[in-house]
């Protein structure tokens, strides 16, 4: 029994979600989650009480993965320059696995003060088990002379938009440059590169 509800409450996640991405959480109803998911209104209410509630769960979950990575990566010992290349490669990898959410998102905190709240509030938490620490060695390294000085606020700024950028634009070029799947993926990963030595050559002295 407990192994079925688990099952539903999955499958009632996944119909929600790629409703969700497909049409935009406001035009996404109960009753089409339900007819998705194959199960009646009163059980997607059941296991999840409103919409809201359905969205923080989904996105909630997928920031908290994120969260875990990032504090793994603070407390690694490894060097500054090391650390922001696996920062870079967290984003990267979460983005290549959910590359229609940035769209989506940006979309859907335009469109509604609650979730823009919630995604500020996700956004904050993502970042905040790495700030302090980062923004301590920078500032260190800057008096020493090892990098250029820079702002913890501009560093993250430009990893999240060069990131987030990358998966707004790319479905474009890839229509106009007509990529098959391999072309595609190739480009994915060149942009990782590319990303990554832009990023660590701002912090060359």
């Amino acid at each position: 029994m407990k192994i079925e509800k688990q099952n539903m409450e999955q499958t009632i996640l996944k119909a929600a979600e790629e409703l969700f991405i497909d049409q935009g959480f406001v035009k996404t109803t109960t009753v089409q989650i339900a007819k998705k998911a194959g199960c009646n209104s009163a059980m997607v209410h059941y296991y999840y009480r409103t919409k809201e509630q359905l969205f923080e769960r989904i996105y909630g979950e997928k920031i908290k993965l994120v969260i875990e990575s990032l504090t793994a990566i603070s407390g690694s010992g490894k060097s500054l320059e090391e650390r922001v290349a696996e920062i870079i490669d967290v984003y990267f990898d979460f983005l290549s696995q959910n590359p229609r959410l940035p769209a989506f998102l940006l979309y859907e905190a335009r469109q509604s003060p609650a979730i823009n709240e919630h995604i500020t509030n996700r956004l904050r938490e993502a970042l905040g088990s790495i700030i302090a620490p980062i923004d301590a060695e920078l500032r260190a390294a800057s008096s020493n002379g090892q990098i250029r000085p820079i702002q913890t606020v501009d560093l993250f700024m430009s990893v999240l938009t060069l990131c987030l950028g990358t998966f707004l634009i790319i479905p474009v070029f890839r229509n106009v440059w007509e990529m098959s799947d391999a072309e595609y993926s190739e480009l994915i990963c060149r942009r990782r590169t590319e990303i990554k030595e832009t990023i660590l050559s701002r912090l060359k002295p």
